[in-house]
């Protein structure tokens, strides 16, 4: 994970764009890129960053706000229902999901990032209800993988398949121990324990609405397109 440097914007920009009045992270890697362009910065690599710094805090709520204002800005002014997202080894779905049906949801904290459910084909359909962080959209990346020569995926029948086998790690726990995005499976929908018992705190958030579908897939494109080399 690289490292970030914090910067403030001037407010005229800030009130040009109804953006919220925070520090705005830069990663280290491309701090010296920025100040030889003069201090410019692209809206993209804005979300970008932000989605990228919001994996290390642990007050991550408050620079949603910007997220979603960012998102706002490069979005097209068309609304569809669904829309289909992909790059050359992923594909998914942007839409609607029932969070009364089986999910495998991207959960923070007590907060629910995301629910996936299954197309007829075992690809993948979601939808967001916060921004995404680069750690929800790597999940969801990651599980939406298209299928190898064999038709598999990760040795799977499908994608629903590989994504209920990844929301059973031992990592999940793990990530949430640390204030990370992780996978949980809901059998029953939302906030339903195996045994058909209310889970409060989530059970509550099956009245969620979610984020339209053209944010979350630009969202998604804006991480595809920019996310950190691997060390």
């Amino acid at each position: 994970m690289d490292e970030f440097i914090s910067i403030q914007l001037t407010k005229s920009f800030l009130d040009q764009y109804n953006l919220p009045d925070i520090l705005y992270p830069i990663p280290t890697s491309r701090f010296e890129e920025f100040v030889e362009s003069g201090g410019n910065l692209g809206f993209h690599d804005l979300l970008y960053f932000l989605q990228e710094y919001s994996c290390t805090l642990s007050e991550w709520q408050g620079i949603e706000e910007a997220m979603t204002e960012l998102t706002t800005i490069v979005a097209p002014h068309e609304d569809h229902a669904y829309i289909n997202a992909q790059g050359d080894e992923w594909f998914i779905v942007c839409g609607v999901v029932d969070l009364k049906d089986e999910i495998v949801t991207i959960q923070r904290g007590d907060h629910l990032v995301a629910a996936i459910r299954p197309l007829q084909d075992g690809r993948l359909i979601f939808s967001a209800y916060r921004p995404l962080d680069a750690k929800s959209a790597a999940y969801l990346l990651g599980l939406s993988i298209k299928p190898g020569p064999d038709n598999r995926v990760c040795m799977r029948d499908n994608n629903w398949e590989y994504a209920l086998d990844c929301s059973a790690g031992m990592g999940n726990m793990y990530a949430s121990e640390r204030g990370e995005a992780y996978l949980s499976y809901w059998q029953y929908g939302l906030g339903l324990s195996n045994d058909g018992k209310i889970v409060e705190e989530w059970y509550k958030q099956r009245t969620l609405e979610p984020i339209k579908p053209k944010y979350t897939a630009i969202q998604l494109g804006v991480y595809y397109e920019n996310r950190l080399p691997v060390e």
